[in-house]
């Protein structure tokens, strides 16, 4: 069901910002599920170097004036998309209600109407992995059309002048200073003293030189918008005619003054560099997500910040707003500029051996890695540590502990509990709970809260100071989100307390730790691992030297990860798709010597073999393999069909199943498959006694009339077969089977009746070859 709504209003009331929903990727721990999927499907789909080309949770404006949320938003070259993953909790009609179940199809319509190309997958379309990345790979098309989040490239600093200065040192400042070659400013004046003349002035300066010279005033109201015109257009009368509200593209000079709600809804429609000149008027008003997009998506050779309430002024939100995204800024900048608060870290050495822990190629095995930390020495290690180091002076202190799943956060709680720390375990499953828990967590009722990743929803937390990381893991980006829980400035709050829990690992094999995401090989503890910079406080820093001073030593970090080396690298399985041969034939090259892995690890009673991506071609070229590539794949599946290698009927049964059954989107039900595949081989058997060459085991009666067996058996061989060369894949979670999303799309009605044909005819022949009589009736049914 769907539904047009349109929209229409004047455009005062387009200037008000209202909000809808709220901004989860301030409030979440981690992402949702289907967050989670998604992202991890885009990076198979595009790569990890893309990821960073997504807005996760991307302010926007409807047509109403009222700020939304998209889940994802990304940009290229040629158009802009918004991706919304359903979920029945805030989508279903049936859930939500009709109120607002409108609301989202106007937040779509209004996404629509303003150019986005709208997406939206539910968690039972994400469920097939391989038919998403598909998807993913044909609707957003070619990643390096992507365009990175835009970053604001022009120095970001706080300029605070004197208070009784003049209005012309103010402008003298800004001359003297763009000679250096600064372009952007913040400029903090009291009420009274000329802001807005100094603005108006020093545009004027630019407009006597630059006959087309294009300048951009945002102000937070429209009472303040209609203000801004009239003393423009009073002190610059030569220019009256160019001062306006709307846009104007041709080649005459422009000043164009709009409310920050409005240019948040259509600054799309402008390319980068329109302006040469913004300001930003009554910065500390501003809706800080809101204004960064806009600032971002500009490149003006001129920025200026103003401000005229210095009782009022935040310094540090100002700095959030201008200076948070400086190109690049990373998380040592970010804590040396005092964006986010300075990081201290205690390594907790326990003598858990988690060397002996398997590990698949990309994370510890999950089921081994709940055994081995099934420890009860370790939770209560964590628990003493937080009672020797926060307790006195710093026992009002709060945190998070993460844990390796649902059963270790509730372990975890009750530890803490007996050690006289207040706590609970929140997770998904229990919403009721984990919403209760988290409210008293707000309240300052609850000391810590001992969480899995499987918690998402309802965060707001920047009161947290410490973050307990119990959970070993090698992800870079699973590391950082549980880092960001803990990185929000509060009042009060002087630094970020880390607690990473260290055990004994085998070597190369090291997960990620705080020193290694920051790169810095010497630890002392509960020192700045970045020096913030000088002139703030460090009261914490003094008392925990005073008391601990025997610990205090320095020592040596090994920050070589297994991530940070070998996280690229491919395991057997992806080198067997990348070069569109079996698992088995990678490993018999291996065997034989024709190929040797970059990097070994031992996984139980097997050695797991690792490959530099970038010897990909080298490999190719070796073993003389022609490149396969989603432009080849119908020239490869006819190839391979018309080799005909058949070693037994398989293949052609479960291709005419397949065929027989599939819907309108290339799927068919796998025990469907299953149940022909086997009608067929039993049709055989009764009339021949069996249905097989000699050697095979579907000549014993028992074993065709075991439905898993033979469901088991056609998953490895013929199925492996086709899904080893990306022409099929099988989605578990919903028991499908599905015709590859790019050969798909690349098939007609003619291809299939011809693929059916050829499967008829090399079915009568082989048949006939190993001397068993079929007859029409064996093979009807599998016909389309």
């Amino acid at each position: 069901i769907s539904e047009i709504l349109f929209f229409l209003g004047d455009e005062e009331n387009s200037d008000k910002i209202k909000s809808f929903g709220h901004n989860r990727e301030e409030q979440d721990i981690d992402p949702s599920r289907p967050e989670a999927i998604f992202e991890d499907s885009f990076i198979t789909a595009f790569g990890d170097s893309y990821r960073e080309a997504l807005f996760r949770e991307f302010p926007y404006y409807d047509r109403e004036g009222v700020r939304r949320y998209v889940d994802y938003a990304l940009f290229t070259k040629h158009g802009k998309f918004a991706i919304e993953l359903n979920g029945e909790s805030f989508h279903h009609p049936a859930v939500i209600g009709p109120k607002r179940y409108r609301s989202q199809l106007f937040k779509q319509n209004s996404l629509i109407a303003d150019g986005f190309k709208v997406f939206r997958w539910s968690l039972r379309g994400m469920a097939d992995r391989e038919r998403f990345i598909q998807e993913l790979r044909m609707f957003l098309g070619n990643p390096e059309e992507f365009l990175p989040h835009p970053s604001i490239k022009i120095e970001r600093k706080l300029a605070t002048l004197d208070l009784h200065e003049h209005q012309v040192d103010a402008l003298e400042y800004l001359a003297k200073e763009r000679q250096k070659g600064r372009n952007s400013f913040l400029i903090v004046l009291p009420t009274g003293t000329g802001k807005t003349e100094i603005f108006i002035k020093d545009i004027e300066q630019f407009l006597l030189f630059k006959p087309d010279f294009k300048a951009l005033i945002l102000v937070p109201t429209t009472k303040l918008k209609k203000q801004t015109i009239a003393r423009l257009k009073l002190r610059l009368p030569l220019y009256r005619e160019f001062i306006h509200s709307e846009p104007v593209n041709n080649k005459t000079p422009s000043i164009m003054v709009q409310t920050y709600a409005y240019i948040q809804r259509h600054y799309f429609e402008y390319e980068g560099d329109h302006f040469d000149y913004i300001v930003v008027d009554e910065a500390h008003h501003s809706a800080a997500a809101g204004l960064r997009r806009v600032l971002e998506h500009f490149n003006p050779h001129h920025l200026l910040g103003v401000t005229a309430t210095p009782e009022r002024f935040d310094r540090q939100k100002l700095e959030e707003i201008f200076g948070e995204y400086e190109c690049p800024l990373t998380l040592s900048e970010a804590i040396k500029k005092g964006l986010v608060p300075p990081v201290r870290c205690y390594r907790i050495k326990s003598n858990v051996d988690l060397s002996e822990v398997r590990f698949n190629g990309k994370e510890y095995v999950k089921s081994d890695l709940q055994r081995s930390l099934r420890v009860p020495s370790r939770d209560q290690l964590i628990a003493d540590t937080i009672n020797k180091y926060f307790s006195g002076s710093f026992s009002n202190k709060q945190g998070v502990v993460f844990c390796v799943d649902i059963a270790h956060a509730r372990r975890m709680a009750e530890c803490l509990r007996k050690s006289g720390i207040s706590a609970q375990a929140v997770d998904g499953k229990n919403r009721i709970q984990a919403d209760l828990a988290q409210r008293k967590y707000a309240e300052g009722k609850v000391r810590f809260l001992c969480a899995c990743d499987l918690l998402t929803e309802g965060w707001d937390a920047p009161q947290t100071e410490i973050l307990v990381m119990a959970r070993p893991t090698f992800s870079k980006v699973l590391y950082t989100q549980q880092l960001g829980r803990g990185l929000r400035l509060y009042p009060g709050k002087e630094a970020l307390y880390v607690l990473d829990v260290v055990d004994n690992y085998g070597a190369k094999m090291i997960p990620m730790s705080l020193h290694a995401l920051l790169g810095i090989q010497t630890y002392c503890p509960f020192a700045d691992l970045i020096e913030p910079e000088s002139g703030r406080k460090q009261d914490e820093i003094v008392i925990l030297d005073g008391l601990y001073e025997g610990i205090r030593k320095i020592e040596p970090v090994d920050i070589t990860t297994f991530e940070n080396v070998y996280g690229d690298f491919l395991n057997e399985e992806q080198l067997a798709r990348e070069l569109f041969v079996s698992t088995g034939t990678v490993k018999a090259w291996l065997k034989k010597g024709k190929i040797k892995a970059d990097f070994t690890h031992p996984f139980g009673r097997t050695i797991l073999h690792f490959f530099d991506p970038r010897r990909l071609d080298e490999i190719r070229t070796s073993l003389d393999l022609p490149l396969h590539t989603p432009e080849t794949r119908k020239k490869d599946f006819f190839e391979f069909l018309e080799k005909r290698d058949y070693t037994f009927s398989y293949k052609m049964i479960f291709l005419l199943a397949f065929l027989k059954l599939k819907n309108r989107r290339g799927e068919a039900d796998l025990d469907k498959i299953v149940e022909l595949y086997q009608k067929f081989y039993l049709s055989v058997h009764r009339r021949n006694g069996r249905c097989e060459k000699n050697n095979c085991p579907y000549n014993r009666i028992e074993y065709l009339e075991d439905k898993a067996e033979l469901q088991r058996n056609l998953l490895r061989n013929p199925f492996e077969k086709f899904e080893r060369k990306r022409f099929f894949h099988h989605c578990k979670d919903l028991k499908y089977i599905a015709i590859d999303a790019v050969l798909k799309e690349k098939l007609d009605e003619s291809d299939y009746e011809k693929i059916s044909a050829q499967m008829i005819d090399d079915l009568k022949d082989y048949f006939h070859k190993i001397q068993i009589v079929l007859e029409k009736d064996d093979y009807k049914f599998l016909q389309r």
